[in-house]
């Protein structure tokens, strides 16, 4: 009989204590599910990507945050294998409520750079940018250049492999021909090397 009074007044008691660790246990899990870092396995869309913890545990198609996305945009799809930071927002179980931050250096992916006075955009294996802050210069590597404008203006000297705009110019206006009865020969003055 004792031991039923014991049990009826401790019931209240251990009930209130099974939901407290389990509000302890939901909130450690939810923690631990805030913030964590992991790999990209998949882009989806080329908007969304599935971020890999581990083998079993993983996002579903998740939004990535860019460098910019408003009236200026920049668009760089992550890589398969670049790691992120999984900011989860939401419950913590699902990651519904979930952003990667992607465009950290890795062993895959290193920075191009450790330069502070260089700002790079290293783009695949064909394509690099390059501000030096220093000095202002600009270093544009690319297996092709395309320019769609109505006008491409330089303020001051361009140049070749071979020589200045200015030195053909040269060239250019101050070229004669050898002339014979109306038929003319080759320039005295090449402008190629």
């Amino acid at each position: 009989m004792l031991d039923e009074a014991i049990q009826r007044h401790l019931t209240p008691l251990l009930d209130r204590l099974t939901y407290l660790e389990e509000q302890i246990e939901g909130g450690e899990r939810q923690g631990r599910n805030a913030i964590q870092l992991g790999l990209i396995r998949e882009l989806v869309d080329g908007q969304r990507v599935v971020v890999e913890f581990s083998k079993d545990s993983f996002t579903p198609p998740i939004k990535w945050a860019a460098m910019a996305c408003g009236e200026t945009a920049f668009y760089r799809a992550p890589s398969v294998g670049e790691m992120a930071l999984v900011l989860n927002w939401g419950d913590g179980e699902r990651f519904t409520s979930s952003v990667a931050i992607v465009g950290i250096a890795s062993t895959k992916y290193p920075l191009p750079s450790a330069d502070p006075n260089k700002v790079i955009e290293k783009i695949g294996a064909h394509g690099w940018v390059e501000w030096n802050v220093e000095t202002g210069e600009l270093l544009v590597k690319a297996k092709r250049i395309t320019f769609d404008a109505e006008e491409v203006h330089a303020t001051h000297e361009l140049s070749d492999g071979v020589r200045k705009i200015s030195q053909d110019r040269g060239i250019y206006d101050g070229h004669d021909h050898n002339e014979t009865q109306s038929v003319t020969k080759k320039p005295n003055q090449k402008q190629g090397a």
